[in-house]
Order: C-alpha cells, then structure tokens, then sequence
C-alpha cells in the first residue's frame, strides 16, 4: 500500500490547506490522510507537538503500518513531520515540505532532529515568504538536511496554494 499524509500548517485557516492538498495530490495513493490539529477545534493558540504525534502514530498504526507512507506538510507540519520521524514514530520514503518556520523554534532543535533526517525530501520556500525566514530555512537546510533538495519560488507568501505550479516537479519527484 501506499499512503498519503498531509500536514498543514499550524493556524486554523491552513485546514482549508491541508484539504485542497490532499484532494489535489490523493491520485497514486491507496489512501490518503489529514490530521486534524486538535487546536483548532478547542480555541487553542498554538500546536501541541506531543498531542499531533500521538495522532500521527495513531494514524499510521490504524491505517497500515507496512505501506509507504509519504509526507507533504507545510510550515508547522514540516517540523512535525521531523520531529515525528526523529521520534520513530513514521518513516517516511519520501517528503514534501513548503515554507520552513526555523525560526519559530528554539535552536537545541536542530542538532538533535534535524541531524537524523534521511528522508529524501522536496522543499519549496517563497524568497520573501512573511512567516517563514527564507535565508534561516536555507541555511538550516544546508547545514543539516543533507537529503533535502531546496526549491525556490518567487513571491511573498506563505500560502503556497499554486499546487499546479509545482504539481509536475513533484509528482516526479516522489515517483522516482
């Protein structure tokens, strides 16, 4: 089996993101999931790592724990999917990432997750996106994600709702 996993970005309105994202990538798979961030729905302010972990390892395990799994997240979600893959908690075989927020996070999170990180990985990042630094995403992505090829894209936003734009070079990149 191969399945899908979206995971959006941490504020309400990226649900809207994360349900455009698997409605326009679920072709190829056998199934496809989106974690509903518990945040949301009960008025907090920010994601709970261990809570959407623990969704995360419920997911995969309810779902089909042998398929490959494969991984498109955008901004919190990319830091998530690190954080769950350095816990144990999936291995992916290949990820999607748009708008990394390095810099929302403290700095003892990079040395003891993102050195772990093997997972082949596509990562899109808009040269001026608002919410996510671009010249700190490229740099901790050169320092420390060896694995990860660094896309970039002309704008100023940290939507990242084109999926068309980039629909061709993804799509050839997580079926190869």
């Amino acid at each position: 089996m191969k399945n899908l996993l979206v995971l959006a970005g941490g504020s309400p309105r990226n649900r809207a993101w994360g349900e455009a994202c698997k409605k326009f990538f679920k072709s190829g798979y056998d199934a496809t999931f989106f974690i509903q961030y518990s945040h949301w729905d009960n008025g907090g302010s920010n994601l709970d790592f261990k809570v959407e972990l623990e969704k995360i390892a419920e997911t995969i395990k309810n779902a089909d724990s042998e398929a490959e799994w494969y991984v498109l997240a955008k901004s919190v979600g990319s830091i998530l999917t690190l954080k769950a893959v350095h816990a144990g908690i999936m291995n992916p075989v290949k990820c999607v990432f748009f708008g990394m927020p390095f810099s929302v996070f403290p700095e003892n999170i990079y040395e003891d997750t993102l050195s772990s990180f093997s997972v082949p990985t596509l990562a899109f990042h808009t040269d001026n996106d608002p919410t996510a630094n671009y010249e700190m995403a490229k740099e901790k992505i050169t320092k420390y994600l060896q694995t990860i090829t660094f896309k970039t894209l002309s704008g100023n936003t940290h939507d990242y709702l084109d999926f068309g734009e980039y629909e061709d070079e993804i799509k050839v990149f997580l079926n190869s």
